[in-house]
């Protein structure tokens, strides 16, 4: 030990001062060589974390790029004839998303934007997918059988199928025109190094992102005719609730879909005593289907074993009130608590509100051959084996999803009948810089949003106090500019306003319904638009009256369009030579036989009375335009009628008759007293369909000598126009757009004109879709009703003999927005091949008159509250396009809506009568122009109403000519991938 210290001490100390340096300094270097490892290390696994988060942030940008494309897709499917729109034809129809990338022919569009998403720029692609059963580059190797997309228009089907088999590796084109559409989304997401750097084009310029990740999904589309179902709801929520309801057994066999909810089982008004399960147990037997023969009845929102009326009035003010239970899937079982109650009660006794006792043996309702309770509905868990019920029961958790379809369309507000398309809610108002002119696009020139101030005037000086102006219910067009564009927008910022200087009869057309005048700055609303040809610079119309109008784009066949003028026309009092026609008056009411010495005279003024009030178009014209046949059919069986005055043998007549139902309702409501109530009439125009049938077809000069049959795709739409509004400066101008389009810059509280509801009123109604919020005029979810809106009517339809048509389809559909009767029976004279020719009608409601209707009884001010007409039996064979009057707290206490079998409604004494219709019913939605309760016993008696769902329907060659459709996605398949850096 002491040597060791010895040695130690002994040493040179220069020596020892060198050797600690170089120690030192082979410490420090390996530490400083660990130190730079280890931070190689960290920041390698740094640039590999920070791409990670790239790569998930660019996974996260194309997948929620690509859903959101597949989203759009499916709602803008619903319109099927857009799924057939090319993206470099029409970059609108493709929402005008930035990053598109298409194939315009044979030549690839790059996309110079990209869409940023969360540091990411994105660009994407849609393009249609072929289906083959051999696995080859263009999938049509000759061997292989492949679908293709649907085709739309039934005339193309033949040739599409025709070209595809001759060319060279055509292969074998599934047959049926399947009804199907595939599409592939591709969506590439780029991880920006600057994450703001949003003007960059990542895929062309080098070092300006760090990874790209692409997503492929290709989704299936399956066309649905909503005519397969027996019974279709298409709204969600409480409008689309489907209440079956019976009084009598109803056995049927034939599915029934519904995007709300399936209420099976009630009857009666036993709720009102708060005996609520009696009131959900009474009624008929309801059997759907069977072992062998089943049949699908699907609600989105639940297939439930209760009583809507029963569940709205316990959680009414007049019940319960224990507002947990008016959705059906919180309506407890017997014995448990109510969620949320007020008053701490529990569902039992006469407070159970569920249908029957819950044993199978003595239940009412089976499906499919088994029992179905309370026990089983959609409250259930149907994954256990003790719950399990058929599987063609569906609700949303069991695999059941809603079917989208026109209703859905925002643009339409649930409303697709209407003549034009409809702002949806909460879509602010602008008003224009260029000029005092209002828009939804303030995108088409520089424009201001619009609020109200503290007086409730629009200004676009927002304050605390102020709030938007919102563009509810106003009309929206699909406009073309001049370069061949289309945007939507409110028709005021139309790229050319419509001129007429005169309005005639003949000649050069004007444009449909015009008024003359002038407008004021806020009285914009006036113009009717020019309805231009295809692809012309001007406004589109609404779906169905641009499919009369135009027809299908094959251009060969059009619809019957008859439209209400948007004010009188004189210039058809004159006759050819230009004398003045006897009796012929400027007056909203139809010449009165009284007033005339001979029926020559009467029945020339009343045609030309018609002629001046409505215009009527069949076919195209050299430029593309609707063909204006408004002389040649309301002169058609003139002759006939002149002999005795009889108007039945005309096309067409304007009625009237007291509407008792209505009327009662709007004196109950405060907006007319009983004096008034009295004196008011429905005025319906009326189609007399034998002679309509003649005109189709019977030869015409101005048709080259051949039936204007040969011209017809099927398809009759009615539009009624009340002219309210009436524009400043031009008496007897009114605004042509009125029927519950409310411009919420002009009057707050406007009148009807009397010459149109010959009682002066406040003809609007508010309501709000938006629950704690009080109705205003341009609030979101505001709707307005107009009393007893100008309906149309349907007479003389026991036998739809339309002459030779092309392509030998003998269908019908009646098309009106507008509230319809049906006077005795329709379609029920068989063909030469004894069978009855597919129909359909689609209106916003359909009252049922019968076979012993008579006008001429029922127009009297003492029929307000007289005896009720007796009725005679009547039988409708056609299928029906509605809306309802859904179950609500304001209704229920009148039955609310008396379920599916009240959807039609009556105003006669139906006792041990029967109305038997034969079809299939679709429901879009909530009614627009009625509110009206049933008024069993007091506006009509129940007949015996037998529903038959028709199996000649429910196939391709049963269905009327432009049957509704919707889309449902039914397969979805999505890869990703990491691009190339």
């Amino acid at each position: 030990m002491s040597s060791l210290a010895n040695i130690f001490v002994a040493a040179n100390p220069h020596r020892r001062r060198g050797a600690a340096l170089l120690v030192t300094l082979l410490v420090t270097t390996a530490v400083v060589a660990i130190l730079f490892a280890a931070s190689d290390r960290t920041h390698a696994v740094s640039i590999l974390a920070g791409l990670e988060n790239d790569r998930l942030r660019a996974s996260l940008a194309a997948e929620s790029v690509a859903a959101l494309i597949e989203a759009k897709l499916v709602g803008h499917a619903a319109e099927v004839e857009n799924l057939t729109t090319n993206v470099d034809e029409d970059p609108a129809t493709w929402w005008n998303l930035t990053g598109c990338a298409y194939t315009n022919g044979t030549t690839s569009v790059i996309p110079q934007r990209g869409l940023w998403m969360n540091g990411c720029l994105v660009r994407w692609r849609i393009e249609p997918v072929k289906i083959a059963s051999v696995v080859e580059a263009n999938s049509t190797a000759s061997n292989a059988t492949f679908s293709v997309n649907r085709q739309i228009n039934p005339a193309r089907v033949a040739q599409r199928d025709a070209d595809a088999r001759s060319s060279s590796k055509g292969g074998t084109l599934l047959p049926g025109n399947p009804p199907y559409f595939h599409y592939r989304i591709v969506t590439e997401a780029y991880a920006l190094k600057n994450q703001d750097d949003v003007m960059v084009v990542p895929w062309t310029e080098t070092g300006r992102h760090t990874v790209s990740v692409q997503v492929q999904r290709v989704i299936q589309l399956n066309h649905v005719k909503l005519f397969d179902y027996a019974i279709f709801y298409g709204a969600s929520g409480e409008t689309g609730d489907l209440e079956f309801e019976p009084d009598q057994d109803v056995t049927m066999f034939a599915s029934m879909h519904s995007n709300g909810a399936i209420y099976l089982g009630g009857s009666g008004e036993s709720f009102k005593n708060n005996n609520y399960k009696k009131s959900a147990s009474d009624g008929g037997m309801i059997v759907l289907g069977n072992r062998t023969d089943k049949v699908e009845v699907l609600g989105v929102m639940g297939v439930v074993r209760l009583r809507k009326a029963a569940n709205v009035f316990f959680a009414s003010p007049a019940g319960i009130d224990e507002p947990g239970a008016k959705a059906p899937l919180d309506v407890p079982l017997p014995g448990k608590k109510v969620k949320k109650a007020k008053h701490a009660s529990t569902m039992s006794g006469l407070l159970d509100l569920n249908g029957g006792d819950g044993n199978p043996a003595t239940e009412k309702v089976a499906i499919n051959g088994e029992k179905f309770t309370y026990q089983r509905d959609s409250r259930s868990d149907w994954s256990l084996p003790e719950n399990r019920v058929d599987p063609y029961i569906k609700d949303a958790k069991s695999g059941g999803g809603a079917i989208t379809h026109l209703a859905s369309i925002p643009q339409f507000s649930g409303y697709p009948l209407e003549s034009q398309r409809m702002v949806g809610e909460q879509i602010p108002l602008y008003r224009t810089v260029a000029g005092d002119r209002y828009t939804v696009n303030p995108g088409r020139e520089p424009a201001s949003a619009l609020f109200y101030s503290s007086t409730g005037q629009p200004t676009t000086n927002r304050v605390s106090t102020s709030r938007p102006v919102y563009a509810t219910d106003m009309p929206l067009f699909r406009l073309i500019d001049g370069d061949g564009k289309t945007y939507e927008d409110v028709w005021p910022n139309q790229p050319d306003k419509p001129q007429s200087a005169t309005l005639l009869p003949s000649g050069v057309l004007p444009a449909l319904n015009a008024p003359t005048g002038t407008t004021t700055p806020n009285r914009q609303h006036t113009w009717l638009p020019v309805v231009a040809a295809r692809g012309a610079q001007g406004a589109l119309a609404g779906y169905y009256l641009e499919q009369s109008l135009f027809g299908q784009d094959d251009g060969l066949t059009t619809g019957l369009t008859i439209r209400e003028r948007g004010r009188q026309n004189p210039a058809f009092g004159t006759n050819p030579d230009g004398t003045a026609i006897t009796g012929f008056a400027n007056a909203e009411e139809a010449p009165a036989r009284a007033l005339f010495l001979n029926h020559s005279d009467f029945v020339t003024a009343y045609v030309a009375w018609l002629q001046a009030h409505y215009a009527v178009y069949l076919g195209l014209d050299g430029f593309g335009q609707p063909r204006d046949i408004t002389e040649d059919f309301f002169s058609y069986a003139m002759a006939n009628a002149v002999a005795d005055g009889d108007l039945t043998k005309l096309v067409a007549s304007q009625d009237r008759f007291v509407n008792r139902r209505e009327a009662r309702w709007l004196q109950a409501q405060g907006y007319l007293d009983v004096a008034s109530a009295r004196t008011l009439r429905a005025r319906p125009l009326t189609l007399h369909m034998a002679q309509v049938c003649a005109f189709l077809r019977t030869a015409h000069p101005s048709f080259a000598g051949k039936p204007p049959a040969a011209n017809f795709n099927g398809l009759i739409y009615i539009h009624r126009t009340p002219r309210l509004g009436q524009v400043v400066g031009s008496a007897g101008t009114y605004e042509p757009l009125a029927p519950l389009r409310y411009n919420p810059v002009s009057d707050r509280s406007p009148f009807a004109p009397s010459m149109i509801t010959n009682t002066g009123h406040p003809f609007m109604v508010l309501g709000s879709l938006m629950p704690g919020t009080t109705p205003e005029v341009g609030s979101p979810g505001t709707w307005v009703i107009y009393p007893l809106h100008l309906p149309v009517r349907i007479d003389q339809a026991e036998k739809i003999d339309l002459g030779v048509r092309p392509a030998g389809n003998p269908g019908l559909t009646i098309i009106t927005p507008d509230p319809c009767y049906i006077r005795g029976s329709f379609n029920i004279t068989p063909a030469a091949d004894g069978k009855l020719p597919p129909c359909a009608l689609f209106a916003d409601s359909l009252t049922a008159l019968s076979t012993r209707w008579s006008d001429a009884d029922n127009d009297q001010d003492d029929d307000y509250s007289g005896a009720l007409p007796t009725a005679g039996d009547s039988e409708l064979n056609l299928s029906l396009v509605l809306n309802n009057l859904p179950t609500d707290e304001e209704n229920v206490v009148d039955g609310g809506s008396g379920g599916v079998h009240s959807l039609i409604r009556y105003l006669e004494d139906w006792t041990n009568k029967k109305v038997q219709l034969r079809g299939s019913l679709v429901v879009l939605n909530r009614m627009r122009y009625s509110r009206a309760p049933l008024g069993e016993n007091i506006s009509y008696r129940t007949p015996q109403r037998i529903f038959i769902p028709d199996p000649g329907v429910f196939s391709t060659t049963g269905k009327p000519p432009f049957a509704p459709v919707g889309i449902k996605v039914t397969r979805m398949v999505s890869t990703l991938a990491e691009a190339a850096p």
